[in-house]
C-alpha cells in the first residue's frame, strides 16, 4: 500500500450526470456521505465536517481547488489541530451509457501524524473502500422492483381508487401523505405533501391508459426550477382483470436509488394492503362509476 497515495476504482451503473451530481448536491452528500452545511461546487469554496473514528471525532477542513462538470472535483483535505494536508480528487468518465466509472485518488496522506491510526493509509484505505464500494453504490444504483395484489373488486373500483390516495393508501407512507388536487391527466402536476402541508415530491402525470396504466415521473427537486427535466424516479400503476373477476394490480417502481428500496417496499407493501382491503370493501357496497 502506497504511504503517500491511494487511489481507487468503482464502476457504477448510473448514468455520469447521476454521479456527479451525488458528489456535489448537498442533499445527496447528507444521504450517501457526509454531513456538509451549504456545501457548493465552486472554485475556493472552503467546508468542514465532522468525521469519528470509536470514540473521537475529526474536524475535516476542505477547499476546492479544481471543479470540471461533470468529470472532476479536488479539493484539500486537512484537520482541524493536526498538521498535514492532503488532496482528494474525484475524476468520472462514461464508458458505456448508463454506466459511470469513478477514479478517487487520495494524495499526500503521509504528511499526516504516522502515530496515528487514524491517518494510516490502512484506515483511509478501509473508509473510501466502504464509501465508494458500498454507501455510492447504493444511492447511485437504482434496481427497479415491483409489487402486486389481487383484488376482489372489478377494475374500475381499483382504478378510481389509486387515483383517491388521501386519507387513504396514502396513509402508508411517511405517517401519512396527501396529493394536492390533480385530475390525473397527462401533463398534469402531482404533489405529495405530509399531513402538514409540506412538500415531499413533486412529478407529473406522464402516461395513462384508462383503467389500465397510470405513471408518474418526479423531479429530482421538491421545488424545481422552471423548464427542469423530470428525474428517474417513477410509479406506474399496472391493472388486469382474470376470468373470475379479481382485479390484478401492480407498482413498478423505478429510479430509486438501492439506499431507500428496503423501506420504500415496506411502505408499499402496506399501500397495496389499503387499496385491495378499500376496494373489496367498496365492491362489496356496490359497483363504482368509472372516473
Amino acid at each position: 500500500m502506497n504511504p503517500k497515495q491511494l487511489v481507487f476504482e468503482q464502476t457504477y451503473e448510473a448514468p455520469i450526470e447521476r454521479v456527479w451530481r451525488a458528489l456535489t448536491d448537498k442533499e445527496q452528500l447528507s444521504a450517501w456521505y457526509f454531513d456538509i452545511a451549504g456545501f457548493k461546487a465552486e472554485l475556493g469554496f472552503a467546508f468542514t465536517f465532522i468525521g469519528s473514528k470509536g470514540h473521537e471525532q475529526y474536524v475535516h477542513q476542505c477547499r476546492i481547488i479544481e471543479v470540471d462538470p461533470p468529470n472532476k472535483l479536488s479539493y484539500t483535505w486537512a484537520y482541524e489541530g493536526y498538521p498535514g494536508e492532503s488532496i482528494v480528487t474525484f475524476e468520472l468518465e462514461s464508458p458505456a451509457e448508463g454506466h459511470t466509472k469513478l477514479v478517487l485518488t487520495h494524495h499526500g496522506i503521509d504528511t499526516f501524524p504516522a502515530e496515528d491510526d487514524a491517518f494510516s493509509p490502512a484506515n483511509f484505505s478501509e473508509g473510501w473502500t466502504f464509501i465508494l464500494s458500498e454507501s455510492l453504490r447504493n444511492f447511485v444504483q437504482a434496481t427497479p422492483f415491483s409489487l402486486g395484489a389481487m383484488i376482489q373488486a372489478d377494475r374500475a373500483t381499483v382504478w378510481q381508487l389509486i387515483q383517491h390516495p388521501n386519507r387513504q393508501w396514502g396513509d402508508a407512507f411517511g405517517g401519512g401523505a396527501l396529493v394536492n388536487d390533480t385530475d390525473w391527466q397527462v401533463g398534469s402536476p402531482v404533489i405529495w405533501t405530509d399531513l402538514e402541508g409540506r412538500i415531499g415530491a413533486r412529478g407529473v402525470v406522464t402516461a395513462r391508459q384508462e383503467q389500465d396504466t397510470l405513471e408518474v415521473t418526479f423531479y429530482d427537486d421538491i421545488d424545481p426550477v422552471p423548464g427542469a427535466p423530470l428525474g428517474d424516479y417513477i410509479e406506474r400503476f399496472r391493472l388486469s382483470a382474470n376470468s373470475d373477476g379479481q382485479t390484478g394490480l401492480t407498482v413498478e417502481i423505478a429510479g430509486l436509488p438501492n439506499t431507500y428500496i428496503p423501506s420504500h417496499k415496506e411502505m408499499w407493501e402496506k399501500a397495496l394492503q389499503l387499496i385491495k382491503t378499500t376496494a373489496e370493501r367498496k365492491s362489496a357496497d356496490g359497483p363504482a362509476q368509472t372516473k
